[in-house]
Order: C-alpha cells, then structure tokens, then sequence
C-alpha cells in the first residue's frame, strides 16, 4: 500500500525575493506478501493416549478406531474448550485439542490471499490437502481429521511382511504392533509410528511445486513467505528411502526407542554431536528427520515454527548419551534453524494460545 500526501507551504524568508510557498509531498510505502502454510501434524497412536488424564489400559478411547468413531457429530463438549466453537467429530484427546487449536490459527489468516495445506503423519506421511485458499475446504479436512487412520485390525498375530495394524487380546485392544515385534530375535525396522522426516520432506516438495515428486502440485509462489508448522508428541522413530528400505540400524531393533541409537542427537547446550549422514551404517530415523528439517528451511527458504505436545516428547532413553530428550531437541532443532519458535504444551489446554503466538509471529514476518 503506498500513501502520499501533498501540502503547499508557506515561506518566509524567500518571500523577500518573491518565493511565498512551494510544494511538498511526501510518500511512504508498505508492503504485506502472502503466506503459504503446511500444518505438518502428528497422526500416531499416542495421539489417543488421553490428555490431562492418562486412560486406563485397555479403555476403549485408546482405541484409535473407537475414538475417532465417537461422538460422529461433534456435539459432546469438548473437555477443554467446552461446548462453544466449531462441532469436531471423534473423541480422541489430545488429536480433539489438536484440531481445534488449527481452526484458531486457520481464523487468523486472509481468505483469498494466503494458502494453507495440511500433511498427516504417523508410519507413512500423507498429502491430505494441497495448498489451497479456499478455508471452508481447509476446515472440513481439519475437523475430520483421524489417529492412524490408514491401520487395520490385525488377523491374529500379524505375520512377516504384515504392515502394522491394531492388535487386541481376550481383554481388549492392546496396541498398534508389527509382525516383526514376534521375531526372535524382535525386527522392530519397520514398527516405527512417526515419521517426521517423511512428512518435513513432503511439505518441502509441496511448497517448491515438487509433489508428487517429479510433477507440479499446486502453483509455486515465489513471492510468498513459505511456513511449516510441525507438531509432534514424540520423537522420530520411522523413515523411508525411495526403495521404501527403512533407516533403521540393526543394533536399534533391541533397545526400547528404536531407530534411533543412543548417540546421534546433538546436545542444545553441548558441543557433543554425533550425527550421522546418509552414506553411514548407523543413519537412523531422528538423521533422517534433521536431514529433511534442513532441506526446508535451508533448500527451501521456509520458515518453521514447532510443537512437543505432552510428556512422550521430554521422555530420555535409558543410557542417553547426550541426557536430552530426542524428541523435544529435534523439535528446537527444526525452529532455531528455521528461524521460527518452538513451544511445548503439556496438554492441549495450551495448544490455542501457542497456534494464537504462532499466528503473530508469522505477520510480524510478513510486514516490511
């Protein structure tokens, strides 16, 4: 928006030579781009692992196919939002709370001029929507969102090569699992649920015009300021080659946080790093996952703010070498060096609030 204002001033002294008043202007310029953003959001099991209150096991709303089925509608009150807002089907807590922080930075946006798309991810990451500025679109996706929704009942014991599915005993479900948890000795390369790395590279694909790779997704706006917003609960435990291979060492299967060794996260505050590059042995799903961090903001130029949302996100393996919660180091990782902020919310009572600061943050950046 330019403004220019014209005023005739009067002259004193130069009146002495017949100069009464000259013309002055003055013009100031500002300028607003538009905004392309991907929510990059975390779809894994613990997403229904309960919010403020951690669920009894065995009760049906772990379930990821209860939960989302529950309360179609949406008309339950929500139990941290209550009644009031936007109807979102499915009782799964926190991915409930998840979905309607969304809405509110979805409400802070222009219609018409910025786009927004969204990506899902638990084992595999999903294209749920490109970017688009047609918000009504952009809502319905969001509200309908579901846990793992591409996981099915298991047929008894899954068997080798079985991809994971919801596993139930006499007492009721029991977990998301995979064939190779039975093996003697466990393969656990491909039981991993988040797979950051996947999702971070889609949305960088998307936002240059690069998806599905190799052909043109929606129109590439180079004049747009480009954001990821990531928000995970855990930390990265799956990744995927071209060839589908998994970045997931041998020596990881055995140890309760698998694919990722004990060894490969660099300390915020250390000088200590040992992180590993593709052509290693030992790349796991967390180098994976800084790999595809870096391809954004680096290769891309975009903008990342993330979230750690509960408790999964600070949990520290047993003999970290690093003694910092690979989840959550990631995740500051991914917003120091994208230039955004980063912000855990112990539940999704906060989640409102740190989509509202994102939201502020982001059209700090957009006015010059």
């Amino acid at each position: 928006m330019r403004v220019s204002v014209s005023q005739t001033v009067p002259l004193y002294f130069l009146s002495i030579i017949g100069i009464t008043e000259v013309p002055i202007t003055v013009a100031a310029v500002s300028e607003t781009a538009s905004v392309d953003i991907f929510l990059v959001i975390d779809t894994s099991e613990s997403m229904a692992f309960g919010d403020e209150v951690t669920l009894e096991r065995y009760d049906p709303m772990l379930d990821p196919s209860q939960c989302n089925a529950a309360d179609p509608e949406g008309t339950d009150p929500d139990p941290i939002y209550g009644p009031e807002g936007d109807l979102i089907p499915g009782e799964c807590q926190p991915f409930e709370s998840v979905k309607r922080a969304s809405l509110k930075l979805l409400a802070s946006l222009f219609e018409r001029f910025d786009r927004v798309g969204i990506i899902t991810f638990d084992q595999y990451p999903r294209m749920e929507l490109a970017l688009t500025d047609n918000f009504l679109e952009v809502k319905n996706k969001l509200i309908n969102l579901t846990v793992m929704p591409d996981v099915g009942p298991c047929e008894g014991v899954p068997q080798e090569g079985d991809d994971n599915c919801r596993f139930y005993t006499d007492s009721g479900y029991e977990a998301v699992v995979c064939s190779g948890q039975f093996e003697d000795p466990p393969d656990k390369s491909r039981c991993g649920s988040t797979n950051i790395g996947g999702a971070m590279r889609m949305a960088g694909n998307a936002l240059g015009g690069n998806y599905p790779p190799g052909g043109p997704s929606s129109g590439v706006r180079d004049d747009a300021l480009w954001v990821v917003i990531l928000l995970s609960d855990g930390a990265a435990n799956a990744g995927f080659d071209e060839y589908n291979e998994p970045y997931c060492p041998d020596p990881t299967w055995l140890i309760s946080r698998f694919c990722r060794d004990l060894d490969a996260r660099p300390s915020i505050t250390d000088e200590f790093d040992a992180r590993h590059t593709i052509d290693e042995t030992n790349y796991d799903a967390d180098d994976y996952a800084r790999d595809q961090v870096d391809f954004v903001w680096k290769d891309q130029n975009a903008l990342i703010f993330s979230i750690g949302l509960g408790n999964g996100v600070l949990k520290i393996s047993d003999n970290e070498v690093t003694n910092t919660p690979p989840g959550e180091t990631l995740l500051q990782y991914a917003a120091k060096n994208g230039f955004g902020i980063y912000r855990y919310a112990p539940n999704g009572a906060q989640l409102a609030d740190i989509f509202n600061e994102i939201g502020s943050k982001i059209a700090t950046r957009l006015n010059r």
